[in-house]
């Protein structure tokens, strides 16, 4: 898949990439590319194999495109704060907000709302 038919609009995905801090995907990463066109993603890979930047990817993608919200889910807390700050991290480039919900904390309704 081209990388600039990925995003529509005036973002390539090398624009995306850049903007996130990144200048190429690995294997795997390339491999999941043409999936980010589909409605629901879901990706099995090893650990630190680079998931989360195909979430971020495919979240960034969406928002552009039609400002839809995302859910990323996770088993334990500790990784929840992780990705939590990880996606504010990423996504704030974007203009987008990023909420959380654990056992430990919730986000307030009007949070995961907007």
């Amino acid at each position: 898949m081209e990388l600039e038919t990925v995003f529509a609009g005036s973002l390539s995905l090398n624009d995306v990439l850049l903007k996130l801090g990144y200048s190429a995907l690995n294997p795997m990463q390339e491999q999941a590319l043409p999936l980010l066109g589909e409605q629901r993603l879901m990706v099995s890979a090893p650990t630190a194999s680079g998931k989360t930047l195909l979430a971020v990817l495919k979240i960034a993608k969406n928002f552009l495109e039609t400002k839809t919200k995302a859910l990323y889910v996770v088993p334990l807390r500790a990784l929840a704060s992780e990705k939590h700050a990880e996606f504010e991290r990423s996504l704030a480039s974007f203009e987008m907000k990023v909420a959380i919900s654990t056992g430990d904390y919730d986000s307030n309704s009007e949070e995961l709302e907007a």
